[in-house]
C-alpha cells in the first residue's frame, strides 16, 4: 500500500471515530451535567484533570517517542520486541510509583481528602493508559484497528452512563465508567496484539531501558508542560473557588475541546507518515506539511468562527439553559482549535521529526511556566474568566515559539509570511 493511500485510510478511520467524538459528547456531556449537577460535574472534572498529570507521567511521552521508534523498526522483529517490552516494563514501574504519589497527595491535602474515593476511582484511567499500547498501533500504522477499539469503547460506556447514572448520587458511577472505558480499550488492544501482531517475549537490558528513557525524556517533559498549559488553570481555580465555579469552567472548556479534538485524527494519522518522510527527504516532507497547513488553516478557521458565533447555542444545548458567563468563556477559548492545529504541525510533526525535540520541549515548558505564573496571579481574582484567558494566552505562547523555532531551522511552511 502506498504511503499516501495508507495516510488517507488511517485518516478516514480516525475521522469516523472523531465523528463519534462529536455525537457521543452531545449525548453524554449534557446528560452528565443535568444528572450530576454543575457542582458534582465540577468535582468529576477536577478529579480527571488531576489524574491527567499521572496519565502523562506513566505515558512518559511514548505515544510520540516509541511511535517514531516502531515506525522505523517495524521490519526488524528483534528491535521491535526490545522496544515493546522496554516500554511496557518502564510504564509498569511508573504506574506503581504514580499510584504511591497520587494517594499520598490526595490523603495529605485537605482540599482533596474528603472526596478521596472519587479521586482513587479516577486513577483507574491511569491503569488503562498503561494497558493501551496506542504507540504500538500508531507505529505499525494499524490506526484503523485503534479507531474501532476506541469507537466500541465509547459507545458501550456511553450507553452504560445513560443506564446507570440517574442523579447526583451517581457521581462515583460516572467516574468509574469513564475511567474503566480506557481499561476496556487497553485489554482489547493487548488481546489483538497477542493474536494478530504477536511480539515474542524479550527481557530488555538495563542499557536498553536507559536508552529508551533518555530518548523519551524531552518529549515527556514537553507533554508534561503541555498538561500544565491545559490543566493547571482548572487545578488552581479549584483551590480558590467551589465545585460550582469549576463545573462552569469545565463545561466551557469541554465545549471547546470537542472542536480541538478535530486535530487529533489528523495529527495521529500524519505523525508516522511525517517520521518516514523526514527520514527520507526533508524537502518532500516540508512540501507535504505546507499542503496540510494550507487546507487545515481554512478548516479550523471556519470552526473557530462557528464556535464564536454559536457559543450561546452550544451552552444552551449542553447546560439546558442560557448562561452568559459560560458562553463568554467559550468565546475566549474559541481560537484554540486553530492555534493547536498549527502548533501541532510545527512542533509535533516538524520539530520532533527533524531532531529538534529540545526546541519542542523549550516551547512547551516556556508556555507551561507562563500558564502557571499567570494563573496564580489572575485566577484568584477573575475565577473562570481568568482561567479561560490564561488557557488561551498559553496556547498562543506555544504557537509563537513553535513557529519561531521551526523558522530558525530554515524551514518555512508559509513563505514570505510570519508563519
Amino acid at each position: 500500500m502506498s504511503r499516501k493511500k495508507r495516510f488517507f485510510e488511517n485518516l478516514s478511520s480516525l475521522m469516523v471515530v472523531q465523528f463519534a467524538n462529536y455525537v457521543i459528547p452531545l449525548v453524554s456531556f449534557p446528560y452528565l451535567v443535568r444528572m450530576l449537577g454543575v457542582g458534582n460535574f465540577g468535582l468529576m472534572s477536577y478529579a480527571m484533570a488531576l489524574v491527567q498529570y499521572f496519565v502523562v507521567f506513566v505515558d512518559y511521552g511514548f505515544n510520540l517517542s516509541a511511535t517514531r521508534r516502531i515506525a522505523i523498526q517495524r521490519q526488524d522483529p528483534q528491535q521491535l520486541a526490545s522496544t515493546f517490552w522496554s516500554v511496557m516494563i518502564i510504564k509498569l514501574f511508573l504506574l506503581i510509583a504514580g499510584f504511591a504519589i497520587f494517594t499520598t497527595v490526595v490523603l495529605a491535602l485537605p482540599r482533596l481528602r474528603p472526596e478521596w474515593a472519587t479521586y482513587l476511582i479516577a486513577y483507574i484511567a491511569v491503569l488503562g493508559n498503561f494497558l493501551f499500547p496506542v504507540w504500538y498501533f500508531q507505529g505499525i500504522e494499524r490506526i484503523k484497528i485503534l479507531s474501532l477499539i476506541n469507537l466500541a469503547s465509547k459507545v458501550i460506556f456511553t450507553v452504560a452512563l445513560l443506564l446507570f447514572v440517574k442523579g447526583p448520587d451517581g457521581l462515583h458511577t460516572a467516574v468509574l465508567l469513564q475511567s474503566s472505558s480506557v481499561v476496556f480499550s487497553g485489554l482489547v488492544a493487548l488481546g489483538l496484539v497477542a493474536r494478530w501482531y504477536p511480539i515474542r517475549w524479550y527481557l530488555p537490558s538495563v542499557a536498553e531501558i536507559r536508552k529508551l528513557l533518555s530518548e523519551g525524556w524531552v518529549v515527556f517533559v514537553s507533554i508534561l508542560s503541555s498538561t500544565l498549559v491545559n490543566n493547571t488553570g482548572v487545578i488552581i481555580l479549584g483551590m480558590f473557588a467551589n465545585n460550582q465555579a469549576v463545573g462552569a469552567f469545565a463545561i466551557a472548556e469541554k465545549i471547546v475541546r470537542i472542536f480541538i479534538n478535530v486535530c487529533t485524527p489528523i495529527s495521529t494519522a500524519l505523525f508516522p507518515q511525517a517520521s518516514a518522510l523526514f527520514e527520507q527527504s526533508t524537502t518532500e516532507a516540508v512540501a507535504v506539511m505546507r499542503r496540510v497547513l494550507r487546507y487545515g488553516a481554512v478548516l479550523f478557521g471556519v470552526i473557530c468562527a462557528a464556535v464564536i458565533v454559536g457559543a450561546d447555542l452550544l451552552v444552551r444545548i449542553v447546560a439546558g439553559g442560557d448562561d452568559p458567563a459560560i458562553a463568554a468563556m467559550v468565546r475566549i477559548m474559541a481560537l484554540a482549535p486553530l492555534t493547536i492545529f498549527i502548533d501541532n504541525l510545527y512542533g509535533t510533526q516538524v520539530l520532533i521529526n527533524i531532531g529538534q525535540a529540545r526546541k519542542f520541549m523549550t516551547a512547551i515548558v516556556a508556555a507551561g511556566i507562563v500558564s502557571v505564573a499567570t494563573a496564580l496571579v489572575v485566577v484568584p481574582f477573575f475565577k473562570g474568566i481568568g482561567t479561560a484567558s490564561v488557557f488561551m494566552l498559553s496556547e498562543l505562547c506555544v504557537l509563537v515559539l513553535m513557529v519561531v523555532f521551526v523558522r530558525q531551522q530554515g524551514i518555512y511552511l508559509v513563505k514570505d509570511r510570519w508563519l
